[in-house]
């Protein structure tokens, strides 16, 4: 080194002292006046390949030696030795690795694949740049790798898995299965090939089988997220059992015979309707009696729907010429490969056009269904399962609503106006496929033929009093009991009210509000302090099951804790109140129609008063603008002209054509 110096001192523009003395002070690890010696040599000598080669490699170790160093000077001295040393590979996948470690896959992948370029034989490269792909969605790429990988280490558990991962990401879980098999019988003892096995079962509708396989994932290795697979598996086990006995315990049931009656009455086009609660068939009566008002049949399957006994709404549809009503549990065949695909084929043989239609579900069986129809090439429209009462997006953890991946995968999607108005990406993710077509079950059109249909004796007999009903929102929202019992208690001090309160369809805390037990025939009574309760005001709470539109029908005003039920008092020109003082919810409502808007007890207690003053036909007149309420339903119900189930009916015939024209 000495000799080197000597030689500078003078010679300072020797490139090849400089290189000499870079290499000693390298070897003693003082490596920042190595690099500023290598670099001299460079811009003395810049086409010196030996230079280059020796400032490249400095650069490597630089960023690979010391861990304090930042990750963007690491990446910035490997850009560099990459720049100086493009043919050598180590350089190259040392970089994609540190990109991907920062989270820059785009980078990483434009690196890794010049180190695949150099050395194409290279499992590690490939793996690396397959994952890299992977989280850029670019899955038939990344699957390509994977593959290569697979090639060269076919003994190895992790290769097998991440080919598995690519994919199920892509929704191929019959293929996606056969790898995950392959990765836990390579390492039996990893938990997560197992659970993996199960998901596939899981998203093509093999809830037993897929029970089986993690409960196995949980005996190698009890992981709250495997526990929490296994409840979903069995919320699905229950749709498919009958009612009895605990879902998933039960011996399976015999495979039911083959499937040629089923679906084989129906005429002309053929409506696949999937309908999870009673709430979801609220919306969808409208859309299935005007498909099968024509020559078009419809077969409507109650996923986890239990219909009281005489449920008007199941009347209707039984009496409709062309439907056929079934109960999941009792066509779908756990035995077989493809359950939900075979029951599609079953309901609409090949040759026939049909549309499978569910509500919105992005979380239960939903994407299952979605999944099965895409298999078996039938269209799939997704229709809201209510009509976005809440207009606060944070609610649902966002300012915004997503497009979700089960949204993606339906031909078409109809939101309702207010979820629409707020949709993030949507025109990017999904263009023309989204309508927002109007309420089909609040329409004036609808409206009237319901009259025609609802039930008359399941409610309190009409006298003189004014008949108030209360609906009650599902408990998951943030609501405030204490406020609902005051509420009641005001309610019932005043003179001449029947209160009838309904609980949410699905969830609602009743004990909260009853003081004494459940009495005969689902009523519940509260016993509010003599001194406060008028001696002639009654409360009630409705059946369980009793239809909202029935109650509707029942009652002169209507409070409302931000449900999507409140649009249809306002469609009948009956006061709607929003009592937002209740919950931390912003109702549609209560910010399109001021009127509605209740911010305060006080403000509901002197509604309350001017409603018992004047006559019941007129509650409507004394509460509305009348053009204020015309622009409401004009906006968010009926869409200026056309009527909504008209516009859902050319939905749902245009997918039909597309199913037609590909067969």
């Amino acid at each position: 080194m000495p000799d080197c110096e000597r030689v500078l001192a003078c010679d300072p523009g020797n490139d090849e002292a400089h290189q000499l003395l870079g290499i000693s002070l390298s070897k003693l690890r003082r490596s920042a006046e190595a690099e500023s010696h290598l670099r001299k040599a460079l811009e003395i000598n810049p086409q010196s390949p030996r230079a280059s080669l020796l400032l490249g490699r400095l650069l490597v170790e630089m960023s690979t030696a010391d861990d304090a160093v930042q990750s963007r000077t690491k990446i910035a001295r490997l850009s560099e030795a990459a720049w100086l040393v493009p043919e050598s590979f180590g350089i190259w996948i040392t970089l994609g690795q540190a990109l991907m470690r920062e989270g820059e896959a785009e980078r990483a992948s434009a690196v890794l694949s010049r180190a695949t370029a150099l050395m194409p034989g290279n499992r590690d490269a490939h793996h690396l740049l397959a994952r890299a792909l992977l989280q850029l969605s670019r899955h038939s790429a990344a699957e390509w790798h994977f593959r290569l990988a697979y090639r060269e280490v076919p003994q190895s558990a992790d290769a097998a898995h991440n080919l598995g991962m690519t994919l199920h990401q892509q929704r191929r879980y019959f293929e996606a299965e056969p790898w995950f098999r392959r990765a836990a019988a390579l390492s039996p003892d990893q938990a997560r090939h197992v659970a993996f096995v199960s998901n596939c079962m899981l998203w093509t509708g093999r809830f037993s089988r897929a029970l089986n396989f993690i409960d196995l994932a949980i005996a190698i290795n009890p992981r709250a997220d495997y526990i929490q697979s296994r409840t979903r598996i069995l919320v699905n086990l229950k749709a498919v059992y009958d009612r009895h006995g605990e879902a998933g315990r039960r011996p399976m049931p015999a495979p039911p015979a083959a499937p040629g009656p089923l679906g084989a009455h129906a005429p002309g086009r053929r409506m696949l309707a999937f309908v999870r609660h009673m709430n979801d068939l609220d919306h969808l009566l409208p859309v299935i009696s005007a498909w099968t008002g024509q020559d078009d049949g419809a077969d409507v399957v109650l996923v986890d729907a239990e219909a009281p006994d005489g449920d008007f709404r199941m009347s209707h549809l039984r009496n409709r010429r062309g439907v056929a009503v079934h109960r999941l549990h009792d066509i779908l065949d756990q035995h077989c490969d493809d359950p939900f695909g075979r029951l599609m084929r079953a309901l609409a043989p090949a040759g026939r056009p049909a549309v499978v239609v569910n509500a919105h579900d992005a979380t239960e069986i939903g994407p299952i269904i979605h999944q099965a129809a895409a298999r078996v090439g039938l269209a799939m429209v997704t229709l809201p399962n209510n009509e976005a009462p809440l207009v606060n997006r944070l609610i649902y953890a966002d300012s915004t609503v997503s497009v979700t991946d089960v949204d993606l995968s339906a031909d078409h999607i109809v939101y309702s106006h207010s979820t629409a108005r707020s949709l993030a990406g949507a025109g990017r993710a999904v263009g023309r496929r989204i309508h927002v077509l109007g309420s089909a079950r609040y329409s004036s059109q609808w409206l009237a033929k319901l009259d025609r249909l609802l039930p008359r004796d399941t409610l309190p007999a009409a006298d003189e009093r004014l008949k108030v009903v209360l609906f009650l929102i599902s408990e998951k929202f943030a609501i405030s009991w204490p406020e609902v019992r005051e509420t009641i208690r005001l309610l019932l001090s005043l003179p001449g009210i029947h209160l009838l309160v309904s609980r949410h369809t699905r969830a609602y805390r009743l004990m909260d509000l009853a003081a004494s037990e459940m009495r005969e025939k689902g009523h519940a009574t509260i016993e509010p302090d003599a001194t406060s309760r008028h001696p002639s005001s009654a409360l009630s709470f409705a059946n369980e099951g009793t239809p909202g539109a029935a109650l509707v029908a029942w009652g002169d005003v209507f409070l409302s804790v931000a449900t999507s039920i409140s649009v249809e008092p306002i469609m009948r020109n009956k006061p709607l109140l929003e009592l937002s003082y209740l919950h931390s919810n912003y109702a549609l409502v209560a910010r399109e129609l001021k009127v509605c808007d209740m911010r305060c007890r006080d403000q509901l207690v002197e509604w309350m008063k001017r409603f018992l003053a004047v006559p019941r036909d007129g509650l409507g007149s004394a509460f509305y603008d009348a053009a204020e309420r015309r622009n409401f339903v004009d906006q968010f119900v009926e869409l200026d002209g056309q009527p909504p189930i008209d516009r859902y009916m050319e939905v749902l015939h245009a997918a039909c054509a597309r199913v037609e024209a590909a067969t």
